[in-house]
């Protein structure tokens, strides 16, 4: 479907013969001013219009805020954001958002719950991408992004129709719904194969890539933890996206067939590596080795399941928490020597790029030197080595990196981040969770790219659907009217984000 274009500022707007955009989804609301002042002006605009009285107003001044902030580049000093379900939370949302802003205006601020974001000035530090692992997948995720974005489900359709065993990645990730709880837990059982995870995870992540690529949010580095690496590749321009689900499948095979890693698993222990070592030489227990430093609470261990067992129940008369992870194989140990090996040989010949940034490896905890045969060498042999990756965030922390984008399924790196940096200026932001909505969750993290001044343009997010109709006059007495079940979830949201902003109102007056 042909795209059209603004000569002037070269941004894509909506089609205006293209799709119909749903009225229950999320919308995101933004402005744009060269002072305070005037951000506050666009913000009242929007507050005392029309269209803001009317049900579906709201998609009409999600589009049009849109364009303003995608053709005002010069004037973008002061932003702000607003994530809402629709006029009836938005009319609540505006003025909490300039009464906040009014309280104290020379300080930023994000309250991710009521959807309220304001920024200024240019972009802090240098950002990075970080790409998620096996452990992160579940079944259908991304289905809600792709259902709504046209750049998202291209990605899906082009890398999702790669096979392996007999299935796509569509087929595995996607099934059919499951009748009961037993079911659906055959088809996640299937899922954390490590043969279709790895792929799986990084196909995720690469369609949220491409999406946020499409404002232009490009990342000064990219990092991975553990299977991710294959797509901080791809992010990166070392290989090439069809490269990254090759890899991260042939990998996953071979991890699970590995004859000593097929016995094995990962248990997650919340607690630093000191106290584990002790516990581990203390009862003798062998072949188990610390695979993952998460965070300075949190490690995994990788091992022989049975052993792994063993050291659970060690851990737990110690009173040191632990839970197994559902993973085929046992990666980061020398259980998937193997493993390691076949994937050399694999991709030998492959042609690898120099990076377009800077790329750090959880294999040294560090920054590699811009070196294609270096990266080849690295990507062959991690699945041996543990990820360090508290030494790789402390060490991107330290060479200026202040905001830390989580790229996949979950927000457990992000948790990760939170812990290792804590007490020190940083920003970390997940744009997909598990649980809940994900357009809502995705917007939040667009919201919060705003704030900090690195979105380009939001044009992607109403790319291919028709620009929406403006709200039509309704008599007062003949109201526009919603069904039962909508109203009642309306009115639900509404309470919880009442409860919301009545706590950050005491907190505006104690500014």
């Amino acid at each position: 479907m042909e795209k059209h274009t603004s000569p002037a500022t070269d941004f894509c707007f909506a089609n205006p013969t293209g799709l119909d955009r749903a009225d229950s989804i999320g919308e995101l609301v933004v402005f744009a001013g060269r002072n305070v002042e005037e951000l506050k002006g666009a913000m009242r605009r929007v507050l005392h219009s029309e269209e803001i009285c009317f049900p579906s107003g709201v998609k009409w001044i999600s589009f049009h805020s849109q364009q303003k902030f995608n053709s005002a580049q010069s004037n973008r000093r002061y932003r702000a954001a607003v994530v809402t379900y629709g006029v009836l939370e938005l009319k609540r949302q505006l003025p909490q958002l300039i009464k906040l802003i009014e309280a104290n205006p020379r300080e930023p601020f994000s309250h991710d719950a009521a959807g309220l974001y304001y920024g200024f000035g240019a972009p802090e530090g240098k950002m990075a991408f970080l790409f998620p692992g096996q452990g992160a997948q579940y079944v259908r995720m991304g289905a809600q992004l792709r259902a709504i974005y046209p750049q998202a489900q291209a990605v899906w359709e082009h890398l999702g129709s790669f096979a392996f065993n007999g299935k796509t990645l569509n087929e595995v990730v996607f099934p059919a719904k499951a009748h009961d709880q037993k079911e659906a837990a055959v088809q996640n059982d299937y899922l954390s194969y490590s043969g279709w995870a790895m792929p799986a995870i990084n196909l995720m992540s690469e369609s949220i890539r491409a999406l946020l690529d499409s404002m232009s949010v490009r990342p000064d580095a990219v990092a991975a933890h553990s299977a991710g690496d294959a797509a901080a590749f791809k992010a990166a321009g070392i290989i090439s996206s069809e490269q990254m689900i090759r890899f991260a499948g042939f990998r996953g095979v071979a991890a699970a067939a590995c004859p000593m890693a097929s016995k094995g698993g990962i248990l997650m222990v919340f607690s630093e590596p000191r106290a584990i070592r002790a516990q581990l030489k203390a009862h003798a227990i062998q072949q188990v080795w610390i695979a993952n430093y998460n965070s300075p609470a949190v490690t995994v261990l990788s091992g022989l399941r049975e052993n792994l067992t063993a050291t659970k129940q060690v851990l737990a008369k110690a009173s040191i928490k632990s839970k197994l992870i559902p993973i085929s194989g046992a990666p980061h140990c020398p259980l998937a020597l193997h493993a390691s090996n076949h994937f050399m040989h694999y991709i030998a010949d492959e042609p690898f790029n120099r990076s377009d940034c800077d790329l750090y490896s959880y294999l040294f905890g560090d920054k590699l030197a811009n070196d294609p045969a270096l990266y080849k060498k690295v990507l062959s042999v991690t699945c041996l080595k543990p990820v360090r990756f508290v030494a790789q965030i402390e060490k991107m922390h330290a060479e200026g990196v202040r905001t830390f984008v989580e790229i996949g399924p979950s927000d457990g790196l992000t948790m990760f981040v939170r812990r290792i940096l804590d007490g020190k200026p940083y920003k970390a932001i997940s744009t997909n969770r598990q649980n809940g909505d994900a357009n809502y969750h995705f917007l939040s993290a667009v919201a919060e790219l705003i704030r900090l001044g690195r979105v380009e343009n939001t044009s992607v997010l109403w790319d291919l659907y028709k620009a929406p109709a403006r709200p039509a006059r309704i008599s007062e007495a003949d109201p526009p009217r919603m069904p039962d079940d909508i109203v009642a979830k309306e009115l639900e949201r509404l309470r919880v984000l009442d409860l919301q902003l009545s706590r950050i109102d005491k907190m505006a007056g104690a500014c």
